[in-house]
């Protein structure tokens, strides 16, 4: 890779892509923070459930380490303790059935005895809204309730879950609300392994390759790819490769771009995590992504072809088509 466009990718990185020590900090106690308030909130409130604050969770991008700057999104899991004799959960239809051994789940029952996250998510709705900073406060469509603070950027998406054992390998998995009003496992920790593995046999560049991509999709004003759909496209492209990714003259963007291209106009079964088919886009987005990711590929291809015939300023022209002129500023940068 020429010296400047090499140089203009790691700046890119630095100050655009990457979270800096000041961020990650300030996100991080302002994370445990809110987690202690909220417990303290499920201690002594009679209409939600009692939670362990020493198993909630966080998934997803900041959850797998693969956010990019700024963080505006957090998904956390907050344990309401095991499945439990007063707990049937039917893994057929995804229902609980809260007995009357079930405390204050009896409470939050619909009309057939099932556990209603519907009702669990509007209650644990109101009584955020009394957090002294809360701002906006919504139940969302996937299953949980979003919080944002007055003062900060980022918006917490929280979802109540239970610890249950693994049917295919008896580990254990959180139950969580599936956006039906019934519940589904999900397995961030095994997610999180099988994501580190991978990158580990890619020299810790699958990761920057899927955060790059991140930024692509945000620079190109694309429709908002979820992240575990994004993720797990990448997964499958780095899993079928011969040969370790290395870093910048490597990462294969132009494959990732074409894999995307591809791919996402079709179903995609989780290949990571067991979470079925990740691709909820619309046919209109998935057309707008794979039109923009093709158009994308053939301009990265471009773009090394002018790298290996020393055509620099060419190749950065290219390059900044696909990451937005903080790309060129950066390769005139001394």
């Amino acid at each position: 890779m020429a010296i400047n466009v090499d140089k203009a990718f790691r700046k890119l990185f630095k100050h655009e892509i990457y979270c800096d020590n000041s961020e990650l900090l300030r996100v991080h106690h302002h994370l445990y923070q809110t987690m202690d308030q909220i417990h303290q909130l499920a201690a002594t409130a009679e209409d939600i459930p009692v939670l362990d604050i020493d198993h909630w969770v966080v998934v997803c991008d900041y959850g797998m380490n693969t956010h990019i700057s700024p963080i505006k999104s957090i998904e956390v899991v907050l344990c309401m303790g095991w499945l439990n004799d007063g707990l049937d959960y039917n893994s057929d239809s995804y229902k609980v059935k809260a007995g009357n051994k079930s405390g204050r789940f009896v409470n939050m029952c619909d009309q057939q005895k099932y556990l209603s996250p519907a009702i669990m998510n509007e209650n644990l709705a109101e009584h955020l809204k009394t957090l002294k900073h809360a701002k906006n406060v919504t139940v969302d469509a996937n299953g949980g309730v979003t919080l944002r603070e007055r003062g900060y950027l980022w918006i917490y998406n929280i979802r109540l879950g239970f610890f249950s054992k693994a049917e295919n390998d008896g580990g254990v998995s959180y139950l969580v609300p599936n956006g039906k009003n019934h519940w589904h496992p999900i397995q961030p920790n095994q997610i999180a392994a099988r994501l580190d593995k991978l990158n580990k046999y890619h020299g810790g560049f699958m990761i920057d390759l899927i955060r790059c991509l991140k930024y692509w999709c945000r620079e190109q004003l694309l429709p908002k790819i979820p992240s575990s759909l994004l993720e797990a496209m990448v997964f499958n492209y780095c899993k079928s490769k011969f040969s370790p990714l290395s870093e910048f003259s490597d990462l294969d963007i132009s494959g990732a771009l074409q894999a995307i291209h591809e791919n996402v106009l079709i179903e995609c079964i989780d290949p990571i995590g067991f979470r079925g088919d990740l691709n909820s886009l619309s046919k209109e987005d998935r057309d707008t992504i794979s039109k923009q990711a093709f158009s994308d590929y053939l301009k990265a291809k471009s773009a090394r072809n002018f790298e290996k015939t020393n055509k620099v300023d060419r190749a950065i022209d290219k390059w900044s088509e696909l990451f937005g002129p903080e790309f060129k500023k950066y390769a005139k940068q001394p």
